[in-house]
């Protein structure tokens, strides 16, 4: 369900008189529960599960919860014709092969338009068969690449135009947090469940891109974890890309055992007398509920520029909305904007990601992992 999707397209059927939010659907009714005490209280919500045989709670008609067969039955109940697909990883192509099952008069999926969480599924399946009916219908598709919607990057945009000659020469991604108490599967470890967001903000500076070597630490990561606590947690890559022809060198960190949470992209740029510049950004920095982004610009090793990026509230109809990346990634999609990544994009990025889970070297370790830096 992806309960903050739900509320960033209500605040977006606040602005768009065409939009609306025409149901929730989720295979964890308790998701649901939370969803039914935020949202507002005429909002259809569906639970799904996995299993036909499982008995349907007593509190689920209290909560104004309907149980139904699958979510092609949703799409048809309301004719609904754009779909955030946000259940967990390993739940994300079933759901777009039911959605799609639905046709229009014309034969056509009903659905027209999908919002997909990230990443696609599980990155060792084959997502061919959803590529193809994606594609042949041309529906509109974006991968939630949401921290590409960071007003960050227009600042960015502008520290590059003020310097033209400058080229980039190498992208460094750090991307981690402590999952160390955390009992949730981590699917396909670390590369499963956190590796898209590097590979887009990677992806995002680069036209190509490919990792050409990976070395993953497996090992003991949490206690009573549903997946038994041993996964892939780190991840260390290389790779090589290009931007306007140019090579450029490309280094990837990733782990679910660091202390505190890092997002961070740096891009190294040089020109022919061989001067060096550095751009640092920090996404989601600061405490839950007062997040921000930081960009810092350096030049021969001094700091030559730093800014923060915090988001804006907003009032309509009396009711406050903040005007975080997940807002304004809903606010351009349905707005008609190009998706900053689109189907082709996200079969790239899936390749990668495919590559990533197939390391060079891999670091076993049977001690549990504490919480370290990077």
């Amino acid at each position: 369900m992806g309960l903050n999707h739900a509320k960033a397209i209500q605040a977006q059927a606040a602005l768009h008189p065409d939009v609306k939010l025409s149901a929730v659907s989720d295979r964890d009714y308790n998701a649901l529960i939370k969803a039914r005490e935020i949202l507002p209280p005429d909002t259809p919500l569906y639970w799904v599960p996995d299993d036909d045989s499982v008995i349907t709670p007593d509190n689920l008609e209290a909560f104004k919860i309907e149980r139904i067969a699958s979510h092609a039955a949703i799409i048809e109940k309301h004719q609904i014709t754009a779909l955030t697909n946000a259940v967990h990883n390993d739940g994300h192509v079933s759901v777009l092969e039911d959605a799609l099952t639905i046709r229009a008069a014309d034969g056509t999926p009903s659905i027209h338009t999908i919002w997909q969480e990230k990443p696609y599924g599980r990155i060792n399946e084959n997502h061919n068969a959803v590529n193809r009916i994606i594609a042949d219908h041309h529906i509109v598709f974006s991968l939630n690449s949401i921290l590409l919607y960071s007003p960050v990057w227009h600042a960015i945009d502008d520290c590059l135009s003020s310097s033209p000659q400058m080229q980039l020469t190498s992208v460094k991604c750090t991307y981690g947090k402590d999952r160390t108490q955390d009992t949730r599967p981590a699917f396909d470890g670390w590369v499963g469940m956190e590796g898209i967001h590097a590979v887009d903000l990677i992806h995002s500076t680069l036209d190509e891109l490919e990792f050409t070597h990976a070395e993953h630490i497996y090992g003991f990561l949490a206690e009573n974890a549903s997946d038994d606590g041993h996964v892939a947690f780190a991840v260390k890559a290389e790779g090589t890309g290009k931007r306007n022809g140019q090579n450029v060198n490309v280094d990837l960190k990733g782990s679910f055992a660091w202390a505190q949470q890092y997002r961070r992209l740096v891009l190294h740029f040089s020109d022919a007398s061989c001067q060096e510049q550095k751009i640092q950004i920090d996404f989601d920095m600061g405490k839950r509920g007062n997040l921000y982004d930081r960009l810092q610009v350096w030049r021969n090793g001094a700091c030559i520029k730093s800014e923060e990026f915090r988001p804006q509230e907003i009032t309509i109809d009396g009711i406050k909305y903040v005007k975080d990346k997940l807002f304004e990634y809903y606010n351009a999609v349905i707005s008609g904007q190009t998706p900053r990544c689109d189907l082709e994009r996200t079969i790239s990025s899936q390749t990668q990601l495919a590559r990533l889970l197939k390391p060079d070297v891999i670091h076993k370790t049977d001690a549990k992992h504490a919480p370290s830096q990077p």
